[in-house]
């Protein structure tokens, strides 16, 4: 079951059933977070903000992660003028973003310490993070989704999140799990 508001009765009301509960934003990949270039000053907008803190504190208390979409995709090609390619696809292999002390090659691992920070900066908590899901689509916006991209994607961040070192730059010892969603 999901539901896309924590409401505290409905919650009780379901405490103790056998079934998976999944608490959601309804407003798409990464748009309840503020700027996340720079993750050290990301937070979350100020519309989304008391809701995520009321989710983030129900998934604290049941000990549970934060299911996340991440899609490097929709950055890139929402400013392919100003988010490199080789950042998105994981292909850099010179730190492109310096935030503070922390070092950023690919734009998934500033996405995902963009939540982290979102939720420090918030004081929501500090719960681990899970990539329910990601990809990059093939097809429908010209050279921005080709099979070659789409492929180069999916290696390339299936290696990233079984590389045994894991983590962030943000929690480098963080073991990452994540799940990859196919374009068809």
């Amino acid at each position: 079951m999901q539901l896309y508001v924590p409401n505290h009765d409905v919650l009780t009301a379901l405490q103790g059933k056998d079934f998976d509960l999944i608490l959601g934003y309804h407003r798409g990949p990464f748009r309840g977070l503020g700027q996340f270039i720079a993750p050290l000053a990301t937070a979350f907008e100020a519309s989304a903000g008391p809701t995520m803190v009321a989710i983030i504190s129900i998934i604290a208390s049941e000990n549970s992660p934060l299911l996340a979409n991440v899609y490097p995709y929709f950055a890139y090609a929402s400013d392919p003028t100003d988010i490199r390619l080789e950042y998105a696809q994981f292909t850099a292999a010179e730190v492109v973003v310096q935030d503070g002390s922390l070092s950023y090659t690919n734009q998934f691992d500033a996405m995902i310490d963009a939540f982290f920070w979102a939720m420090e900066n918030s004081g929501a908590g500090n719960l681990d993070v899970v990539v329910s899901e990601s990809g990059w689509p093939h097809d429908g916006n010209g050279n921005l989704t080709t099979p070659d991209l789409a492929a180069t994607y999916s290696r390339n961040y299936m290696r990233h999140v079984n590389n045994s070192s894991g983590g962030t730059p943000k929690r480098p010892s963080t073991l990452r799990e994540g799940y990859m969603f196919c374009y068809v």
